[in-house]
């Protein structure tokens, strides 16, 4: 007999698909626009190449999870974690250095977001209950 997902999760692995579309359309987004985006200023110039080297893979990541979430494996949940783990270290050690981007996403506001979704995705992931559906 097949478990009934929780709410939670099946919400988490729409969401986590959903951010996979969203990243493979900022990655065209940047790789079209690099140039202007680096004229304008609104990060620094290794930040552009490193989103465009990062954001394929992450998407790739995010899509892999995102069904593996729906379907209730282990290995989905995983790397739902580790991207999660990887997006708020980096989030962080950017911070310490002082660079930030000049898009809503540097704001202080977005930073607040994006740090809550991490760690909202961290601590839902590791509760037991939500542990156990991926066994």
């Amino acid at each position: 007999m097949e478990r009934k997902s929780l709410i939670g999760v099946t919400l988490c692995g729409i969401f986590s698909i959903f951010m996979s579309i969203f990243s493979i359309y900022a990655f065209f987004k940047m790789l079209r626009g690099y140039k202007l985006i680096i004229e304008m200023n609104f990060m620094p110039n290794w930040m552009v190449y490193y989103g465009i080297a990062i954001l394929p893979i992450v998407a790739v990541l995010l899509m892999i999870s995102g069904i593996g979430i729906l379907k209730n494996k282990s290995w989905g949940r995983k790397i739902l974690l580790y991207i999660s783990i990887y997006n708020l270290l980096a989030k962080i050690i950017l911070l310490c250095l002082g660079i930030t981007q000049k898009t809503p996403a540097g704001k202080p506001l977005g930073l607040a977001i994006s740090f809550g979704v991490y760690l909202l995705i961290i601590y839902y992931f590791t509760r037991p209950k939500v542990k156990e559906q991926f066994k």
